[in-house]
């Protein structure tokens, strides 16, 4: 047994006399290693190297022998910083070490590096010139013959890409990576797998990908100047992507030429994606199945072509906010090219939703992922809440029943939309459409049997024209254009400061419409423009037919404080106003009494506190020229002229007469005017206020001949003079519920001043 346990001891120390004989060898000759290695790395690459220390590793690596590099940094004969680690191992076999003057690197370990690839505008890297030039030594020519690898490992580690011309940025971040390296030279087999995530993958027009997590695994080989894949299998946020083909890496930039026998994406990772994605997909259960290629030049300014054929569809029914979706189907392809914007296409060959209670929708799409170019058709049996589900513009504002079909297109600069349909029970912030049939093409919106409300006004319209409609959203749009047939049953105005802002459009309305009925009267032809800017809505012109049997134009400004109008009318019969616009009454009270046609002109500037128009500080000015005017019977025509025995004072003819009225201060006033009718003559002045109260002053004069026939009580009321005619001041005082009248003889007018005409005489 002794003799046993002195041989084991005898062969241990043996070993451990020539363990550290290697040592002791390989100590001996480290300087002679890491300068060998300094040497090599400075021949392999023509750029400028920066180590912050290097030492030799032995323990820790036995058998094998590593040299580390701590914060190596490579950068370019300009500057550029092209590689940067935190540490490097480079692994040698012990006994080449010892016998060969040139071992091979046999494993290669990477701790935090840092790799830039970057192109400027004019599509030159830095890369380029690394490469020892004497050698004509490139990334895809035969490897220096310092490098025998087996082993690669990489830990936290970072790549970096920015094509300036192609206005690519790309920042992968990877975690894991551990790599088995069969083969030399052109004959290279790389096996192993790795972990991490995208950072970011940003483009001029946005950000197209951030924080997405992968998994790589599979196998690459190197054969005459390409780089083929052998089972390679990507993993990224549920898509599941299966890669074949190669890179050329014999030219520059390289070429790829790689065929995707099958993609795979869970929708329920959709929103993993950073793409704003229909809520409905976003809760959705099922798979996007597909193939494709990706073809093409990857660097200076340039990217790989696209190419997809992908179906999509729901394994069950499932629902969103009570909301039952039943079946989600799409099938078609994509073609993605960063040269030729224009062709770069998503194309949906065939859509199908079906949800809801009897929700159906079908179309067909082709959207430009490059340029803003969008043309899609379409049929649809829906309820618009459903809209909300699909993140469409305006969705969340909509609900109702809606039946159409038709074609949507887009370009550069507008919408153009062509569809036909029906509508019922449409709501909006501000009101319902109950219901309409309608067409549409680029231009122009047909509205047939249109019942709509609005707040507190309902309109009905038989035919309705909406040309240049896009001009709701699309401000850059011609002015809208509206013409046909509307019925307005009743007219509401409650300005509010709160919400000022509700029209839903800025910029021109022109409105002409045929037959206006409103308040059960009807009206038309309307001609107005509207401009809307903001809290300010103006009208720039109006013209309205049928108003009191005339016509009505002017021109106004609304503002959340005011409301300013002035414009001009013609041929307005007086009692056909009065039955229209009964409200007028408290205005003017003995407009009901009045027959005649007016021509005239008018301001008003009425200011409003929240909902109450402040009628202290309201102003208004009316100019009136009146033909044919005659007074019928009434309270004031009875008292009036009860004491002046004429012929029929239940009709008096008065003709022609001017006048001007205004509005201040909340009281009405009466410029000085003259009327004449069968053998007197009156003027009249004075005012009355909105509560009616009156003050009028009016001086008849009458034939002294109809005053000797009549009774006893009016003889007291002239006086003596010379002459034909007498004159009679009456004022009249009260309220236009009870006015009182009282008379008085006129001041005997003085012969050398003679007697000053009335208006009307001049005239």
């Amino acid at each position: 047994m002794r003799r046993f346990l002195r041989f084991i001891g005898g062969v241990l120390l043996a070993i451990g006399g020539m363990f550290g004989l290697l040592l002791l060898l390989l100590y001996a000759s480290r300087k002679t290693l890491i300068d060998w290695v300094l040497a090599e790395i400075g021949r392999s690459f023509s750029a400028q190297i920066q180590l912050r220390s290097i030492q030799l590793v032995t323990l820790h690596t036995f058998p094998n022998v590593g040299i580390r590099l701590y914060e190596p940094l490579f950068q370019s004969k300009r500057g550029d910083t092209l590689f940067s680690a935190q540490i490097v191992d480079l692994h040698f076999n012990l006994w080449e070490v010892l016998m060969r003057p040139t071992p091979y690197i046999r494993a290669l370990t990477l701790i935090g590096p840092e790799v830039w690839i970057f192109y400027d505008r004019k599509g030159y890297s830095p890369w380029e010139s690394v490469f020892d030039e004497k050698s004509q030594q490139t990334p895809s020519r035969k490897p220096s013959s310092m490098w025998a690898l087996e082993k690669v490992r990489v830990r936290k580690g970072k790549l970096i890409y920015k094509d300036a011309k192609a206005g690519i940025h790309f920042c992968l971040f990877l975690a894991r990576l551990e790599a088995r390296v069969e083969g030399k030279g052109e004959e290279l087999k790389i096996r192993g797998e790795g972990e991490g995530h995208i950072e970011y993958l940003k483009h001029h027009q946005g950000v197209w990908l951030r924080g997405q997590p992968f998994m790589i695994q599979g196998g690459l080989s190197q054969e005459e100047g390409w780089l083929v894949s052998s089972g390679l299998k990507l993993h990224l946020a549920g898509l599941a992507l299966h890669l074949e083909g190669g890179i050329h890496t014999a030219v520059s930039p390289p070429e790829l030429s790689l065929r995707i026998p099958s993609i795979e994406l869970d929708l329920n990772y959709l929103h993993h994606w950073g793409i704003k994605v229909p809520v409905a997909l976003a809760y959705s259960s099922g798979i996007l199945r597909g193939e494709g290629t990706i073809l093409g030049p990857a660097g200076r300014g340039k990217l790989p072509r696209l190419r997809l054929k992908a179906e999509l569809s729901t394994d069950k029914p499932f629902s969103v906010e009570g909301y039952p979706f039943h079946r989600l189907y799409a099938r078609g392809s994509l073609y993605w090219d960063l040269q030729m914007p224009a062709k770069s296409l998503l194309k949906i060959d065939t859509f199908f939703f079906a949800g809801g209670e009897h929700d159906t929708l079908r179309g067909r799409l082709t959207y430009g992922l490059l340029a803003p170019q969008l043309s899609s058709a379409f049929q649809a049996h829906i309820d618009l809440e459903a809209l909300r589900f699909f993140s469409l513009p305006y969705g969340q504002n909509f609900s109702g029943k809606l039946s159409t079909q038709g074609e949507v297109s887009r370009d550069q600069k507008r919408w153009s939309i062509s569809a036909s349909g029906e509508m019922r029970k449409i709501r909006f912030p501000k009101g319902i459409i109950e219901e309409a049939s309608f067409t549409m093409t680029p231009s122009q919106l047909n509205l047939q049997d249109l019942r709509l409300i609005l707040e507190t006004t309902q309109v009905h319209s038989p035919a309705l024209r909406i040309q240049n409609y896009t001009r709701l959203w699309d401000t850059t749009a011609p002015p809208l254009h509206v013409t046909g047939k509307i019925f307005i049953p009743a007219f509401a105005y409650a300005p509010d400061t709160s919400q000022s802002s509700h029209l839903p459009w800025n910029g021109e309305l022109e409105v002409k419409v045929e037959t206006l009925y409103a308040m059960e009267q009807r009206y038309g032809p309307l001609h107005a423009r509207f401009m809307k800017k903001n809290d300010t809505l103006k009208i720039d012109f109006l013209r309205l037919r049928g108003v009191g049997g005339g016509g009505l134009g002017g021109q106004g400004l609304f503002l959340p404080h005011l409301i300013y109008g002035e414009g001009e009318f013609d041929q307005i019969d007086l009692h056909q106003l009065s039955l229209q616009a009964p409200m007028l009454d408290t205005l003017f009270p003995l407009l009901r009494h009045l027959r005649g046609k007016a021509n005239g002109r008018f301001r008003f500037s009425l200011p409003f506190q929240g909902e109450k128009l402040r009628w202290a500080d309201a102003e208004a000015e009316l100019t009136l020229k009146i033909r044919d005017l005659v007074v019928v019977e009434s309270p004031y025509t009875y008292e009036l002229f009860s004491i002046i025995p004429l012929t029929d004072f239940r009709r008096i003819e008065v003709g022609e007469v001017e006048t001007r009225i205004s509005l201040r201060e909340g009281v009405i006033r009466t410029d000085t005017t003259w009327l004449r009718a069968n053998r007197w003559i009156m003027r009249v002045s004075g005012a009355h206020t909105l509560q009616g109260e009156l003050s009028y002053d009016l001086l008849v004069e009458v034939p002294r001949i109809l005053l000797d026939k009549s009774p006893e009580r009016t003889k007291a009321l002239i006086e003596e003079a010379e002459g034909e005619r007498v004159r009679l001041v009456v004022t009249v005082s009260g309220t236009t519920q009870k006015p009182l009248f009282h008379w008085k003889p006129a001041r005997r007018v003085s012969p050398s001043k003679g007697r000053t005409p009335p208006l009307i005489e001049e005239r």
